[in-house]
Order: structure tokens, then sequence, then C-alpha cells
């Protein structure tokens, strides 16, 4: 099953992501990106980047949002009007930050 995942490029710095080194693309990507991926295999999930480039963390949440990707990440502090759209969660060992994504209206069974 995979997930389609979407990151800005505003960060560089903390995950290396550039036109060169593309999600899940890359040996190097930096250790969020490589957490990341380490997860969503643990997960028995695959990656499918976004395949365009996003600019800022505002169009991230817009289509997390509106359901165009299913995660994303970005340097965000929790607020009211961003949690209306999606979850925020850490990961884990909390690397850097955290991870965000829809909340999932799938029923569990017992």
């Amino acid at each position: 099953m995979g997930i389609t995942a979407a990151g800005s490029y505003q960060y560089k710095h903390y995950h290396r992501l550039s036109d060169k080194c593309q999600l899940m693309s890359c040996n190097r990507a930096g250790v969020n990106v490589d957490y990341f991926t380490l997860l969503l295999r643990t997960a028995g999930l695959t990656a499918i980047p976004y395949p365009r480039d996003i600019s800022n963390d505002a169009e991230v949440l817009e289509m997390l949002g509106n359901g165009t990707v299913d995660v994303g990440w970005f340097l965000k502090r929790q607020e009211l009007p961003w949690n209306e759209k999606a979850i925020f969660t850490l990961p884990v060992t909390a690397v850097t930050y955290g991870y965000i994504v829809t909340e999932d209206r799938t029923k569990m069974r017992d």
C-alpha cells in the first residue's frame, strides 16, 4: 500500500531535500527522511513522493486538508487553525520535528 508524502523545501538544512535529492530518492536525504522511510517500511507502506516542489508550509497543510497528500512534515507549532485541517504528531524518537497527517476515520475492529 502506498501513501502520498509531501514536505516543503523551506527547511532544506533539516532534511537536505533539493532538486537533486527528492523525497525517498537519494541515500543521504537527512535523518528525518531516513527515519520516515524506516517507519513506512516497518508498517509495510511505500511513500509516493508528491510530484511537484512545494515552497511553503501553508500549501502542505492545505493539501493535507483536502486529501491531495496523506502525510507531510515541516517545522510548525500546533495552533488551532492548523489543527482543524490536520493532526500533528511527533515521531517516536522526536528526531527534530514531527509529521502531520489527516485524521483517520477508519473504524477499528475489536
